[in-house]
């Protein structure tokens, strides 16, 4: 069992890794120090687990504060959160807000009450994320899907939506649909935004780079473009003939060069 002092206690408070908190001496009346080691009492408020601790230098207008256990752990063993992308918070495993072991801590990404699936995030070795669960259809995706929102606070960092873009943006269409001042106002906006010289830049410019993609992905859609023939009409003796005829060119021209 591991027992870290509580920081900004003066060495008055420790911790365990078991969630007991202990108080190593108290001030008498004359303001000397009584040494004695002994549990501090850890009661449920509001369904969080509380403890009454004094911090800093003893004075008699500095009252003991009521402070979570949850975030004195947090503090002393410092804990970390899995990634910088998600808003975590720290949860009880057996959901007894009592029992504030190392072992029944987990992080959890903060979601809203009435997700369908939880928005788990899956890492490669070195700690990357790399995809991710739709809190909304519960496919696995790439991350790339999840839109990187704006930090709320000073000195935050961008965080991933739980939804994927696809259920977030038909979230935000449905949203759309029941106002119909927001519908009248949307089709405005998407009347003006075709006309202007910007729009039609920055649709070339993605045109640009989706096609690029496709040429060294050799996807359907590229061996479409390149045979001109409809993708829904593709077979998939066809497909794999043109991408070795492609393969087999992107060879030679290579080697014409080396040579």
């Amino acid at each position: 069992m591991k027992e870290k002092f509580i920081p900004n206690t003066k060495k008055r408070y420790s911790i365990t890794s078991d969630g007991i908190v202990y108080s190593h001496y108290r001030y008498l009346n004359n303001g000397n120090k009584y040494y004695n080691k002994s549990p501090i009492s850890i009661y449920n408020q509001s369904n969080h687990a509380v403890v009454k601790i004094q911090y800093n230098k003893w004075s008699e207008t500095n009252l003991p504060k009521v402070t979570y256990v949850i975030t004195l752990m947090k503090n002393a063993f410092k804990l970390k959160q899995p990634d910088e992308h998600h808003h975590y918070c720290l949860k009880h495993i057996n959901n007894n807000v009592l029992d504030c072991s190392l072992d029944n801590l987990e992080w959890k990404i903060k979601c809203e009450s009435d997700v369908n699936f939880y928005p788990q995030p899956y890492y490669n070795n070195q700690g990357d994320i790399t995809s991710k669960c739709c809190s909304n259809c519960g496919d696995i995706q790439n991350i790339n899907v999840f839109y990187l929102k704006k930090p709320i606070r000073k000195g935050e960092r961008r965080t991933h939506t739980n939804q994927c873009n696809k259920c977030r943006h038909k979230q935000v269409w449905i949203t759309i649909k029941s106002n119909p001042d927001r519908l009248a106002k949307y089709k405005l906006e998407q009347s003006i935004s075709r006309k202007s010289k910007h729009r039609r830049e920055t649709l070339n410019t993605y045109a640009r780079k989706r096609h690029a993609k496709n040429s060294i992905e050799i996807n359907d859609a590229y061996v479409s473009y390149c045979i001109k023939v409809p993708a829904r009409e593709l077979t998939p003796e066809l497909k794999e003939l043109t991408r070795k005829r492609i393969t087999l060119k992107r060879k030679l021209e290579n080697h014409g060069k080396e040579n």
